[in-house]
């Protein structure tokens, strides 16, 4: 397939969704994506269920999730020069078809409680290289008004998969056994590989290739160092890895907080379904009615305002207000369409895929972070408390790292 590289033009009209998907090689994207990540979600909930049912142990069993976070912060640092040294369309298609034979083998009967821990860690390792791939390429497919939508769009297929495999993923185990599922999430991926492969356009990597004279480590760490010497990518770094993170404890607390308001762990679910829908509503709202200046604009005060309907839990609300300042919480999300686009306008295109590589582990390092200490604080404090205490503090800390961001761009 010819290379084709979207025009970097700028329409001051505003871009909807639906002139997103005309363009065709994006649609090959989604629908890759789609695919991918719901068979993943269902997949998480029957290798916990198949590890609990072998050893009986609700701490392996937790395990099984834990792992799949770890791979994020060292892969997505270490390995992060690796989206930028080869065409991303082999990539994705190899990153694709690893992960089918490593799930492969996880659905493959006899299967040692270490041997299934072990193939997680290492299918979870693909990831990050995928996702930064993925993202790094996105802006070569889109032109740049088009860009954020599309970004937002990849984002609701998380919370969209999330919201439906949490909530029919235990349904539909009952009609399945666990390692049937994870054959069907084997076969997610090899679709979406087969997708990727002959619905998009082959294009020479961004940077020059990697023959092994060079330690991927050490060249992954010297683009990690040059990025942070530039105020505004290290800024705009920062309030990703901030605001996401503090939105992070509520829904670490989402059982706890069940628990103290008497819900149950139906509570807990309706909390993470809202603030998962509010977020779909949020980007699809201001794609639909804004423009991309004034997306670009309302980063800073989107995201300062994000945190402040969870004040809201200093009244221990029932089930139904949390989850409506959950949802609310959510929507504010819309911030990240602008973000996506002021990153990428920022980040040279030699290094883009490094940039969304230690985004993504700082991403992660930070929620794990910040939903750690949530948790050890209600060991000692109500989760209400803890839950507006983070506001509080995750408020201040936005607004300092807004205030980089606007000196940064009059730098």
């Amino acid at each position: 397939m010819a290379v084709s590289v979207a025009t970097p033009t700028r329409n001051p009209n505003r871009s909807r969704y639906g002139q997103v998907f005309a363009i065709r090689e994006f649609g090959f994207i989604f629908a890759a994506h789609a695919v991918s990540m719901l068979g993943t979600v269902i997949a998480d909930i029957s290798l916990s269920i198949l590890i609990l049912r072998r050893t009986g142990s609700p701490f392996l069993a937790a395990l099984s999730f834990a792992v799949g976070f770890l791979p994020y912060i060292f892969a997505g640092t270490l390995l992060a020069g690796i989206a930028d040294r080869f065409p991303a369309r082999t990539l994705l298609v190899t990153c694709n078809a690893a992960s089918t034979a490593l799930v492969a083998l996880m659905a493959l009967p006899g299967q040692p409680v270490w041997a299934l821990m072990s193939l997680r860690v290492a299918a979870s390792t693909i990831q990050p290289v995928f996702t930064s791939a993925r993202a790094a390429s996105l802006p070569e497919v889109l032109d740049p008004d088009r860009y954020p939508l599309g970004r937002s769009l990849l984002r609701m297929v998380n919370q969209g998969a999330q919201v439906l495999g949490f909530a029919g993923g235990g349904l539909l185990l009952l009609a399945m056994a666990p390692r049937t599922a994870l054959w069907i999430d084997a076969g997610s991926f090899a679709v979406s590989a087969v997708l990727l492969r002959y619905g998009t356009s082959a294009r020479p990597s961004r940077s020059r290739a990697w023959t092994g004279r060079i330690s991927l480590v050490r060249d992954s760490l010297s683009g990690l160092a040059e990025l942070w010497r530039l105020p505004r990518v290290r800024s705009l770094m920062l309030l990703w890895w901030t605001a996401p993170a503090f939105a992070a404890v509520p829904e670490g607390l989402a059982a706890p907080y069940a628990r103290e308001i008497g819900s149950g762990s139906g509570g807990a679910g309706i909390l993470m379904a809202a603030a998962a829908l509010g977020t779909i509503g949020g980007e699809a709202a201001i794609a639909l009615l804004a423009g991309p200046a004034w997306r670009s604009r309302a980063v800073i005060p989107l995201a300062g305002c994000s945190l402040i309907p969870l004040l809201g839990f200093a009244t221990c609300p029932g089930a139904g207000p949390a989850a409506l300042l959950m949802s609310a919480t959510g929507a504010a999300d819309a911030y990240m369409i602008g973000l996506d686009q002021l990153f990428v306008d920022a980040v040279p295109d030699r290094l883009r895929g490094t940039a969304f590589s230690i985004n993504l582990a700082g991403i992660m390092l930070t929620q794990s972070i910040a939903m750690s200490l949530g948790g050890a604080a209600a060991q000692f404090i109500d989760p209400h408390v803890v839950i507006a205490g983070s506001a509080v503090l995750g408020t201040g800390l936005i607004l300092l790292v807004g205030r980089s961001i606007r000196r940064s761009s009059n730098a």
